[in-house]
């Protein structure tokens, strides 16, 4: 129900108040002083010293090869930057994701939902626009580190701070729609994970997974085996998996993710993500403008780390790999792609329905997925 104000102004007269006038109020329990401080004459100041302590340390980072990094929940549990240019880079990826969902936030059907969480919100921008969306739903948006535009998000909107992984601080049945995009090489148990969002989806509830692919393809035979993307993308592979992470997302995985925790109702759409201008749809060829703007600090956010740390890389010999993929990028004789997957599913209504299905499926795309058109400009260089 939307909220309105009040247009009432009401007078207030002031009396002299008595203990009759606050009702059977109990009154405030003192915390012993022990509990705050050592020395009975000392003031507050151990207390607000260690909220203090506790502000500083959310905010705390580390600088690897020039990029500020997560360190509040441990240096290994986040391996992509967290400084503006990242955020940048995130905020315009959103609206790639935005365009290529033909203007849609999400695609998972939803009516009046009351509450909406977003896992993983990063700079919180989907949180954000979706509360724009729904004026009367309340959304969350929780990640590892601060948002960086908290100070300025709808009403309705607000971020928290925590480790998925550890649990989520909700109540059973409690949000109507649960949506959690490209964080897939950030989690380490996603059953675990998807099993927390069942508990915390009211029945009937919608989950949403919106993830890219981590391999580059080529519907032309433009991208050579030796492409320094496709060399890339395939060691970033190899990397996550020996950091303990999944080597990339694939949609029939994600389908397969959300049978075995017990969702029903599963449908899942494929798209192509162009990584450069080169396609003649006007949409893509925008897509892959926007796309293309983003690879300077794509594939350093992405490799750095993980090429230094789990590959045995040296910095410079890291950096030479992602400026080489950017180079392949830019060249107009490839027309490469990856794939964006987008699964949904729903909290069965009935307790019954909800025993998870152990079971591996061969789901396909509902969609199919055909070859982009180059632009002319792309076919005299092809």
């Amino acid at each position: 129900m939307q909220m309105h104000q009040s247009t009432t102004t009401t007078a207030i007269t002031t009396t002299e108040n008595t203990e009759a006038d606050y009702g059977n109020i109990s009154p405030i329990e003192v915390e012993p002083e022990d509990s705050y401080h050592s020395d009975a004459s000392s003031s507050y100041g151990s207390y607000i010293q260690s909220i203090v302590s506790y502000s500083f340390s959310i905010n705390e980072y580390r600088i690897e090869h020039g990029r500020k990094y997560h360190t509040y929940f441990g240096d290994e549990k986040y391996l992509m930057p967290i400084d503006e240019t990242e955020q940048e880079r995130l905020d315009l990826h959103h609206e790639v994701f935005f365009d290529l969902l033909h203007g849609k936030h999400h695609l998972a059907p939803l009516e009046n939902p009351e509450r909406i969480l977003d896992i993983g919100t990063g700079t919180g921008i989907w949180a954000m626009d979706v509360a724009v969306d729904y004026p009367e739903a309340e959304v969350i948006g929780i990640d590892l580190s601060p948002i960086p535009h908290s100070g300025r998000h709808p009403v309705n909107c607000r971020f928290e701070i925590d480790d998925v992984e550890l649990g989520l601080q909700y109540p059973s049945d409690s949000f109507d729609f649960i949506h959690i995009r490209n964080i897939g090489q950030a989690i380490k148990n996603w059953d675990f994970l998807l099993s927390e969002c069942y508990r915390c989806l009211k029945p009937g509830g919608k989950i949403e997974l919106a993830e890219l692919g981590g391999i580059v393809h080529s519907d032309d035979s433009t991208m050579s085996p030796t492409n320094s993307c496709k060399l890339f993308t395939e060691l970033l592979v190899e990397a996550h998996i020996k950091a303990g992470r999944r080597g990339h997302m694939l949609g029939a995985d994600m389908v397969d993710d959300l049978k075995c925790a017990g969702y029903v109702g599963i449908e899942r759409m494929d798209t192509k993500q162009p990584l450069a201008p080169w396609p003649r749809d006007e949409r893509l060829k925008r897509i892959g403008t926007m796309v293309l703007m983003s690879c300077d600090s794509t594939f350093h956010a992405y490799a750095m780390v993980m090429f230094t740390r789990y590959m045995g890389m040296t910095e410079s010999e890291a950096r030479k790999m992602c400026d080489d993929a950017l180079k392949a990028v830019q060249d107009r004789r490839s027309h490469m792609y990856c794939y964006f997957y987008v699964v949904f599913g729903c909290k069965p209504m009935e307790e019954e329905d909800a025993a998870p299905q152990n079971v591996k499926s061969d789901a396909k795309s509902d969609t199919t997925v055909i070859p982009i058109e180059l632009d002319e400009m792309s076919e005299k260089q092809g």
